[in-house]
């Protein structure tokens, strides 16, 4: 087991925010879910997949919702009340189940992102729980059904999902049994869409002992985020010293594949919110030929192309990430108008391998097939072989 410090930490958030694909939530609000986990005072601790006991309970704590909604609510940390009654709905209900209640000790992110892998922080320290080195995906996923526990066969069920809400007679916790992930996606979604919820809150579900956490996750995920987020750190305070292309190394060392797709200025950015999901799309200029790159997300980038190519340039569940032009990694949810004219760099590289099984492939394409890309799925590595000189 690895005790985390607050550098440590601050690494975890630099790194999930880059790997969470322009998605998984705002870095802003990542960094106050942060702060809150550190102002708890309480050690944090990673353990691995592997070191886990055999009769050990882990549960994945999320947020859900746009980050649009988010940032229309109060000034209150968001989902630092409502993951813990989530956490505590789904303990109940799992314990309702069995003879001799135990707690679950340990928690795990379903998804790398500046919100799901800070809150699993948060809950971490708030419950005196460990943090599993390991998470559903390696990246950011606008669907629960992406995840890599849903193409191994763990069912996200029971789900707890609760809203922000700290005054009783405005709390609301629901917890449903369902059959299937595709399901437990319909429900929270038909739930957070209540007023009550305002598209936005935390849940709780993928109940897991060891087995399923060593078989169905995407293990040792937070070690890479954090080896990540320290070669974005360093490159952020020295780029002379630590160049961009020490960030591309390790990314390479895990992934294979990793390149700049370009270095270009933002010419327009759009966004509208439907329901739990941001829909946009960016195009970027390459400072050095003129030529666009156009990005669409589903809060994720989902497919990027260059213009004049009928091909894409790159498609999920492959990565498409950002990072500002001194080195600081952003998301859609962070990019404002202010931005237009700003330089990026837009980085492309390889999923984790076991993210190209089939079924999550499938996944991702049925959600690029309602974006209006009815293509079959080619790796970013093979991709790339066409990009512009």
């Amino acid at each position: 087991m690895t005790k985390l410090n607050n550098e440590d930490l601050q690494w975890l958030l630099e790194g999930a925010t880059f790997l969470g694909c322009g998605g998984g939530g705002s870095y802003s609000v990542g960094k106050e879910i942060l702060a809150a986990a550190i102002a708890l005072g309480k050690d944090i601790v990673l353990i691995s997949a592997e070191d886990l006991p055999l009769d050990s309970l882990a549960i994945s704590p999320a947020a859900i919702g746009s980050p649009d909604a988010v940032s229309a609510q109060d000034d209150s940390v968001p989902f630092i009340a409502s993951a813990p009654k989530a956490f505590d709905a789904l303990q109940m209900a799992i314990n309702s189940q069995r003879e001799t209640p135990e707690p679950a000790e340990y928690v795990i992110a379903g998804e790398t992102g500046p919100w799901a892998t800070t809150i699993t922080l948060y809950l971490a320290a708030k419950k005196n729980l460990t943090v599993i080195d390991g998470d559903g995906g390696g990246r950011a996923m606008p669907q629960l059904n992406m995840t890599y526990f849903t193409a191994q066969e763990v069912i996200a069920s029971p789900i707890s999902v609760a809203n922000d809400a700290t005054q009783a007679s405005k709390s609301v916790v629901s917890t449903s049994r369902v059959g299937s992930t595709d399901l437990a996606g319909d429900v929270v979604r038909g739930i957070i869409s209540t007023d009550s919820f305002g598209n936005t809150g935390a849940f709780a579900t993928w109940p897991m002992g060891k087995k399923d956490v060593v078989t169905a996750s995407i293990t040792n995920s937070l070690s890479f985020t954090l080896k990540v987020g320290e070669a974005i750190t360093r490159h952020k305070s020295d780029p002379d010293k630590y160049p961009l292309s020490e960030v591309l190394d390790v990314l390479r060392a895990e992934r294979g594949f990793a390149e700049i797709i370009m270095n270009g200025k933002l010419c327009l950015f759009s966004e509208t919110t439907d329901g739990t999901f941001d829909m946009g799309q960016a195009r970027f200029k390459d400072k050095t030929t003129g030529r666009s790159l156009y990005i669409y997300n589903k809060n994720e980038n989902m497919i990027a192309y260059f213009e004049d190519e009928t091909s894409p340039a790159a498609l999920a569940p492959d990565s498409i990430c950002f990072l500002r032009e001194d080195g600081s990694p952003t998301t859609n949810a962070d990019i404002t108008p202010e931005d237009i004219g700003q330089s990026f760099y837009i980085i492309g590289f390889s999923s984790d391998q076991r993210m190209r099984n089939l079924t999550t492939v499938t996944t991702f394409l049925d959600a690029l097939k309602d974006m209006g890309y009815a293509g079959r799925f080619e790796p970013i590595e093979e991709l790339s072989k066409h990009w512009p000189a």
